[in-house]
């Protein structure tokens, strides 16, 4: 469970960010369409979802966080710094899950 991974003292949100929780439910629909589609390219499958090829991109990234990341958000205990803002903006999410852990701070 998420809370037994936290070693450090956190400031923690107390109520699920609708904003964070959206762009979560945004990236899991683009996931599901790039699985599901026939079209040849992200930017197609973009363009099919009626975002930008931008958007798209950086929305991607957040369709393969860890599960107890998106466990975590859902639930409101994600960090304070961890927003739908600094997602989008910030292009560097890792792949790892043990590393996308340690970017927000949850370990």
């Amino acid at each position: 469970m998420l809370f037994a991974r936290v070693t450090r003292q956190l400031t923690l949100n107390l109520e699920t960010d609708p904003s964070l929780a959206r762009l979560i439910a945004q990236a899991r629909a683009l996931r599901e369409a790039l699985v599901s589609s026939t079209a040849p390219s992200l930017t197609a499958v973009a363009a099919e979802q009626g975002i930008s090829q931008s958007d798209a991109t950086r929305q991607v990234r957040l369709a393969w966080l860890a599960p107890d990341i998106v466990e975590a958000i859902l639930g409101g205990c994600q960090p304070a710094n961890l927003t739908a803002s600094r997602q989008m903006q910030d292009t560097r999410i890792p792949t790892d899950w043990q590393d996308q852990r340690k970017a927000p701070g949850f370990v």
